[in-house]
C-alpha cells in the first residue's frame, strides 16, 4: 500500500470521527459513516483486483446482505438487469467492513463468523479502527481473518501492515 492510500484512510477516518462531535445522538452517523468506508475499501480493492462487488451484495438463495463480495473473473449478476446479486459458485471471498469496530459481544461475533463461514467462502473482517477491548476478542474469534488497521482510531502504526496483509490475503486466495 502506498503513503497515500495511508493517507487517505486515516484522512477519511479522522473526518468522519470528527462527525461525532457534530452529533447529539451515539450511532446517528453509522449508517453514513459506514457507507463512505464501504466505499472507500472497494475503490482501494480495485486498484488491485477484478471482480470487486459494489456494496450491500447478496449471494443468490440467501437473504444475508454482505458489505463486499470478491467474484470470480468475467461473471454476471443473476438477473439481467444490473443487479448485485451472485450465484454461489462466482463468490471467491466475502468481506466486512467497519469503520470502528464491532459492536457485538464475543458470542455475538463468534455467531456473525459461523454463519459467515457456513457460506463455504473465505471470510475476512477489515475495520478501519477497533476498540481496544474489542482487539484481542476480535483477533481470537476471526483469527488471521481478520484485519485491524488502528486501536482506537489514534494509533495508525500498523495500518500498512494490516493493509498490506489484507491485501497479500486476498491475492493468495484468487492466485490458489
Amino acid at each position: 500500500m502506498s503513503d497515500d492510500e495511508v493517507k487517505q484512510i486515516t484522512d477519511v477516518y479522522k473526518e468522519l470521527d470528527s462527525l461525532n462531535k457534530k452529533s447529539s445522538k451515539r450511532g446517528e452517523w453509522s449508517k453514513y459513516k459506514g457507507d463512505v468506508i464501504n466505499r472507500l475499501v472497494i475503490y482501494l480493492l480495485r486498484k488491485h483486483f477484478r471482480g470487486v462487488s459494489e456494496m450491500n451484495a447478496y449471494i443468490e438463495g440467501s437473504p444475508k446482505q454482505f458489505d463486499i463480495l470478491i467474484l470470480r473473473d468475467d461473471t454476471k449478476p443473476v438477473h439481467t438487469f444490473d443487479s448485485n446479486v451472485w450465484e454461489s459458485e462466482d463468490v471467491k471471498v466475502i468481506i466486512e467492513v467497519k469503520t470502528y469496530g464491532s459492536w457485538s459481544n464475543p458470542e455475538k461475533m463468534e455467531e456473525e463468523f459461523k454463519e459467515f463461514q457456513s457460506y463455504g467462502k473465505l471470510f475476512f473482517y477489515i475495520t478501519l479502527a477497533e476498540r481496544k477491548r474489542m482487539t484481542n476478542q476480535t483477533k481470537e474469534i476471526y483469527k488471521e481473518q481478520s484485519f485491524i488497521l488502528s486501536k482506537d482510531g489514534r494509533d495508525w502504526k500498523e495500518a500498512e501492515r494490516e493493509w498490506n496483509r489484507f491485501l497479500d490475503s486476498i491475492s493468495k486466495e484468487l492466485n490458489s
